[in-house]
């Protein structure tokens, strides 16, 4: 685990970081990264091979869970949930290179609306992102991260 200011960085193709542990920028970083500030984490992700990859998780001041998203190849790719203040989720969505493409927005536990955007026909959608659609709304709720 590395804190981000140990970190050398620079940007992908797509303007996205990439995360070294050498300042030629020759050695990409693989592991946990973490932002602190007053020595509360605020942000951390995994990275492999400089990009993040696997979970990114935000928190708020007081400590709770404010985002947590799956990242492939340094882009959201995945579920995403975020939280309020309190810990109660006021969404869940699915994301994909970067772009929601489903979000349940929740208060008091219960779906208040949907927000989905539709594809032409011939779009391409991977596997992945095309089991995440099926899921029920419940199931999307209740989707556990793989926390490796």
């Amino acid at each position: 685990m590395k804190n981000i200011d140990e970190l050398y960085t620079t940007a992908d193709h797509n303007g996205e970081t990439l995360y070294f542990i050498d300042a030629l920028l020759a050695i990409p970083y693989t592991g946990i990264v973490v932002d602190k500030s007053d020595n509360i984490v605020e942000w951390m992700f995994e990275t492999v091979n400089g990009k993040q990859e696997g979970l990114e998780k935000t928190y708020f001041p007081n400590g709770k869970l404010k985002q947590i998203a799956e990242y492939k190849n340094n882009l959201q790719y995945g579920v995403s949930k975020e939280y309020d203040q309190e810990g109660n989720m006021t969404s869940a969505s699915i994301v994909w290179n970067n772009g929601y493409i489903k979000t349940l927005v929740i208060n008091e536990g219960q779906v208040v609306s949907v927000d989905e955007k539709h594809f032409a026909d011939n779009t391409k959608i991977p596997d992945r992102i095309s089991y995440l659609l099926e899921l029920s709304q419940k199931e999307l709720i209740n989707y556990q991260f793989d926390n490796r």
